[in-house]
This record gives C-alpha cells, structure tokens and sequence, in this order.
C-alpha cells in the first residue's frame, strides 16, 4: 500500500489507489449487497448475455455487489486500482475467475463478452 501523507510528487493514481486502500473496509461497510438499482441495472445486462459470457468488471473494489452477481452466471474477471479492493473481492468472490491490479497485470487472452466499468455496463459486439 502507498504511504499517502500527502505528498504532492504523487500522480493522481496512486492518490486514488492509496484512499481505496485506506477505506477499503469502510467503503465495503457502506455497500448495500441489495441495492434495487445496481440489481435492476445487471439483469438488464444479463438478458444481453450469452450464458457462457466472459465480463471484465474495471473498478470491481471489494466485489460486493456486481462482481460477486456476475460471477454467480458468468465467468468474472475483476480489475481495480486498489490492491486491498481487491484482496477483499477475493475474500468475497473466490468463484471469480480472474482478479488484476489495474495498470501492473495485463489482462490478456480473455475473449471478453461484455465490460461492467464503474459507471454503466458496456456490452461488446
């Protein structure tokens, strides 16, 4: 984890990486596992997959709720910047496929179906 006592010599993702590696437990403490929305939103998405589907989720953190609904179907690959996000989505999601650090890992030879980035779901064709 990156030592953020506000040095401005750090660029802007490691800023990032470090907060989310500070609030990790209580941004995950925040997530509501149930969200109508957030569920809503991924079985839109679901009806558009084939049931074999791979999905790259950019910006997974702790994997509750996407990550760990996507893997429930579909073959899961998270990604994010921060390395105890991702620690806790293994906690979370071990069925998930495949978890990278964003920008350290490459994610290579995956025939992807769909991305789920942070913002809205993004179907490939």
């Amino acid at each position: 984890m990156t030592d953020v006592t506000m040095s401005w010599d750090l660029d802007p993702r490691q800023i990032v990486e470090a907060g989310y590696d500070r609030v990790a437990e209580q941004y995950l403490a925040g997530k509501d596992a149930d969200e109508p929305v957030t569920l809503a939103a991924l079985e839109r998405l679901a009806r558009t997959l084939p049931p074999c589907a791979a999905v790259l989720d950019l910006g997974c953190g702790a994997g509750v709720t996407v990550t760990r609904w996507l893997a429930q179907r579909f073959a899961v690959i998270g990604v994010d910047l921060s390395a105890r996000q991702l620690e806790l989505a293994q906690q979370h999601v071990p069925h998930a496929s495949q978890s990278y650090l964003w920008g350290r890992q490459p994610v290579h030879d995956h025939h992807l179906t769909a991305v789920r980035p942070r913002i809205a779901p993004y179907r490939s064709s």
